[in-house]
């Protein structure tokens, strides 16, 4: 097992976190990946936040930690019937969800998180802790969507490619992961109709070629990755419109979705790109997002 990195999951009871269970645990076979099943144990603490002063009777925290013992012994042994040769670990961490992730995001290679948990006393809220770990983790962060097609094995993966400074790293990723599945890949690039952007307009020039000047650009920014990973078939897509708006039509055949996030800032201060947030919300397949 290599020790180069771990695949971190953040687990709460919930179904969907069992589904992103299951889908880092097959990231972390492709990878040779430890995978981490982690409870963030808000009830470590002396006193909630929420109720200064207020502290659990220990008969409640014995019996909220057997709950929780159960639900990661559950996670394990799903994991385990998918990917038996992965090697897994569980831990309880003192904190809020979305903190704890984030710490562990510092040492981690992946995070995984479902889209929405159990919320309240249980465990994650639902919704906020994805988008808090999107948006402050320091590695990339996974997001499988509850109803979405997370166990999905066939489709390209899809990453969307910006002008007139492209995330190399972003690209790099993408290229990756769709190298380890055999799959295709998607490069996505979109411009906007009405606002008329001068370092590709000129005079005279028609939709069609615009269109084969940005599918130019695309190729020969795309020459290093396509020379790194020479078995991965590529496809560029160069259409007009909104970035998220096509990059989530391609999506609905896609088995991965790779973007880059804008986020920055404390735990409180969440940022997102316009972009990347509708695609955590309505993307069918795993989102993942690459931090500055």
């Amino acid at each position: 097992m290599s020790a180069q990195g771990r695949i971190v999951v953040g687990i709460d009871g919930s179904a969907n976190c069992r589904k992103a269970a299951r889908w880092a645990a097959c990231e972390a076979l492709r990878r040779d990946r430890v995978l981490d099943l982690v409870y963030a144990d808000v009830f470590a603490q002396p006193a909630l936040p929420e109720l200064p002063g207020f502290r659990w009777p220990k008969e409640q925290q014995a019996e909220v930690r057997a709950q929780v013992r159960h639900w990661l012994d559950s996670a394990e042994e799903a994991v385990r019937e998918l990917a038996p040769t992965v090697e897994v670990r569980t831990a309880m961490r003192p904190g809020r969800p979305a903190r704890v992730l984030i710490d562990e995001s510092e040492s981690a290679e992946l995070v995984a998180v479902g889209d929405r948990g159990l919320g309240g006393w249980s465990g994650m809220l639902a919704g906020s802790v994805a988008v808090a770990v999107v948006a402050h983790s320091r590695c990339p962060t996974a997001v499988v969507r509850q109803n979405g097609q997370g166990a999905r094995t066939s489709g390209p993966v899809v990453v969307g490619v910006d002008a007139p400074k492209p995330r190399t790293d972003v690209l790099e990723y993408a290229f990756t992961a769709a190298a380890m599945r055999g799959a295709p890949i998607e490069v996505v690039h979109t411009w906007h109709v009405m606002g008329v952007d001068t370092r590709w307009l000129r005079v005279g020039m028609d939709s069609d070629e615009l269109r084969h000047r940005k599918q130019r650009w695309i190729a020969e920014l795309l020459e290093p990755m396509t020379a790194h990973h020479p078995d991965v078939a590529v496809q560029h897509v160069a259409t007009p419109g909104v970035p998220s708006t096509v990059l989530l039509e391609r999506a609905q055949q896609a088995q991965l979705l790779v973007v880059g996030t804008r986020g920055h800032g404390n735990v409180s201060g969440l940022l997102l790109g316009s972009t990347s947030q509708p695609l955590l919300h309505y993307a069918p397949c795993p989102v993942v997002a690459l931090p500055y």
